[in-house]
C-alpha cells in the first residue's frame, strides 16, 4: 500500500470530525453545498465522496462527479467557493476528495436549506448547523464600517441583568421565555450587546448559545 493510500485509510478510520465529512454520493447538490458552506464558514475541511457514514468505501459513480462537484461549489453556494478536487483509488474503487478552504474572514458562504432558502451554515464537531440570522447580521456588521455606539437603555440593562443573575449560557428560545420583550426586540437588543462586547455566543451540539462576556471588551464571532 502506498503512503497516500495508508494516510487516507487512517483518516477514514478516525471518522467524521470538524474538518472531515463523508458522503456516499454527490447526487444531492444542495446537501453537498450545505457542507461546503459549513466548512468554508469555519476552519475549512474535506468531503470524501464515495465513503459511507460508517467508513465503508463505496466509490463514486464516475469521474463526472468531479465536474458536478465543481458545479455545486459554483452554483449552489453563494458566493461560489473555490474548491480543490483529488481523486484516489482504494480497494479498486475511486474516492473523490473535495477540499474546502476557510473563507470566514473574507466571505460568508450560504447554501440552500430544505426550503430552498439560502442561509449560512457552520461546522461543529461532525455536524453542520444553521448559523442563524443573528450570526449572519453580526458577521456582516463586524466586517463593515458599521459603528455601534451603544447607549445602555433599560431594555439592555434588563437583558444584561438576566445573564448576570443566571451566570450561564442560554439558547435564544430560553432568553425569549425569560424577558418581557417581543422576539424581534430581543434579537435587536441581543445583537447590539454582542457588537458592543457585552455578550458573546458560541456553537454547541444543540445550536447557538449566548452568555455575558467575562470582559466587556471581549468580542467573539
Amino acid at each position: 500500500m502506498e503512503k497516500h493510500q495508508y494516510l487516507l485509510f487512517k483518516r477514514i478510520y478516525q471518522g467524521e470530525n470538524e474538518t472531515l465529512d463523508f458522503k456516499f454520493s454527490i447526487a444531492d447538490g444542495p446537501k453537498i453545498a450545505r457542507t461546503i458552506s459549513a466548512f468554508a464558514n469555519t476552519q475549512g475541511g474535506s468531503i470524501l465522496v464515495g465513503v459511507k457514514d460508517n467508513g465503508k468505501i463505496g466509490g463514486i459513480r464516475s469521474e463526472e462527479d468531479i465536474y458536478y462537484a465543481q458545479h455545486i461549489a459554483e452554483h449552489f453556494c453563494n458566493p461560489p467557493v473555490p474548491i480543490e478536487t483529488i481523486l484516489y483509488e482504494l480497494e479498486k474503487k475511486e474516492i473523490l476528495e473535495l477540499i474546502i478552504p476557510p473563507l470566514a474572514d473574507v466571505q460568508l458562504t450560504r447554501a440552500p436549506n430544505e426550503e430552498g432558502q439560502y442561509v449560512a451554515y457552520l461546522r461543529y464537531r461532525s455536524s453542520n448547523h444553521v448559523a442563524g440570522p443573528i450570526y449572519e447580521r453580526i458577521w456582516e456588521k463586524s466586517r463593515s464600517s458599521y459603528i455601534n455606539n451603544i447607549t445602555l437603555l433599560p431594555s439592555h440593562l434588563e437583558l444584561l441583568n438576566f445573564f448576570e443573575k443566571k451566570a450561564q449560557a442560554f439558547f435564544l428560545e430560553e432568553i425569549l421565555e425569560s424577558v418581557s420583550f417581543s422576539r424581534s426586540a430581543t434579537i435587536k437588543i441581543l445583537e447590539s450587546l454582542i457588537l458592543s462586547g457585552f455578550v458573546e455566543f458560541y456553537l454547541t451540539d444543540e445550536g447557538m448559545k449566548y452568555k455575558r462576556t467575562t470582559l466587556q471588551n471581549d468580542k467573539k464571532l
